[in-house]
């Protein structure tokens, strides 16, 4: 971004689209944790250190608290501003602000410390954020697919308000709490689900898994399975289907545009349809790989152990018979052979006697 090459490096003669800068962000607003909200409490984290540099940051930073706060309360949820003094959680914000200061505000379920201690590990499972499916229909709506169907509500209501001050609140799009759970139910269960059918292609639609796909994010190699079909999504959402009456003709009519994507998806009747839509994947790469300065301080740099050739050793353990009846025997044994020995000792005169020679 900084380079001007987001969310793709500029090319003479491909219609691509427009760069976006640092200079086009007018605010931040982040969501990082939001699970496990107690009591419904959301907090608002914000950046004392900018906000005491500039008034004019400061006066945008609480307009986004004040708007936020309001639009919690029509869904029962108390928005609490975190203290100023503490700073901000681990967010991507932080990186912005480095850049130049902006108004922005994280949003989580916790003041202080984290709630969910097992985040972005292999434990972080649906059963520890009120999101259990087991022996579940996706037709049963989660706690958790309520909790975030508020949050999500609050934030269109207030994106709506801030972006037309002067705009009615019922202009501002209402959360879908069925799609909300259709998408927790498809990503923490079962991605062999109605929804994700629909969305890919045919024949990835039939290799889908029964079981939830792996979450972690390592080094920068490949997309893993969660990228892919996060991207489909989007397009599903955000485009619209052409008329194309086969996967031939599912294809960009002009050929250095890079605006738009064509997709063959299944669809709802899962035979096929071209879908057209605006999205595209960006390397998520941090720029000290690509200037190769990896002592650098400014960007991120870090390193992943990993295991190139897998190998196994099996060791027979005997049954717990046997291993007793092994045993019996070795007890059986010594007993009799301390007493052989004790009698051999004590009649060694008589059996070891040797005859005196004569001469």
């Amino acid at each position: 971004m900084e380079k001007g090459e987001f969310p793709v490096k500029q090319t003479d003669d491909v219609i691509q689209p427009a760069n976006v800068n640092l200079g086009h962000i007018a605010a931040f607003l982040e969501l990082r944790q939001i699970g496990l909200m107690n009591a419904s409490q959301m907090w608002l984290h914000t950046d004392p250190v900018s906000q005491g540099r500039d008034p004019g940051v400061k006066q945008k930073t609480e307009d986004i608290v004040k708007e936020l706060t309001s639009a919690s309360k029509d869904y029962g949820i108390d928005a609490i501003g975190a203290p100023t003094d503490q700073g901000l959680p681990p967010a991507s914000f932080q990186r912005f602000l480095r850049s130049g200061d902006v108004s922005g505000v994280v949003i989580t379920d916790h003041e202080k410390e984290f709630k969910n201690r097992y985040y972005q590990s292999r434990f972080d499972l649906p059963e520890l954020v009120d999101a259990e499916y087991d022996n579940q229909t996706e037709d049963y709506i989660s706690p958790l697919a309520k909790v975030l169907t508020n949050v999500t509500s609050v934030l269109a209501q207030s994106l709506v308000n801030l972006a037309m001050p002067n705009g009615s609140t019922t202009d501002a799009p209402q959360a879908d709490l069925t799609l909300t759970n259709q998408l927790l139910y498809c990503f923490l269960y079962r991605p062999n689900c109605t929804l994700l059918r629909k969305v890919l292609s045919v024949g990835n639609s039939k290799q889908l898994s029964n079981r939830p796909y792996q979450r972690y994010v390592g080094v920068y190699t490949s997309p893993n399975s969660i990228t892919h079909i996060i991207e489909k999504l989007v397009a599903y959402f955000l485009g619209e289907e052409i008329s194309a009456p086969t996967l031939s003709d599912c294809k960009n009519p002009i050929s250095n545009d890079q605006i738009f994507s064509y997709d063959w998806i299944a669809g709802n009747h899962g035979n096929g349809t071209c879908w057209k839509s605006y999205t595209y994947k960006t390397p998520a790469l941090s720029p000290a790989f690509v200037i190769e300065d990896w002592a650098s301080t400014e960007y991120s740099t870090w390193t992943e152990s990993r295991w190139t050739a897998y190998s196994a050793r099996m060791f027979y353990v005997a049954s717990t018979g046997q291993q007793t009846i092994l045993l019996s025997i070795g007890v059986i044994v010594l007993l009799v052979s301390m007493v052989l020995v004790y009698f051999v000792n004590k009649k060694s005169d008589v059996l070891f006697s040797q005859e005196e020679d004569p001469y």
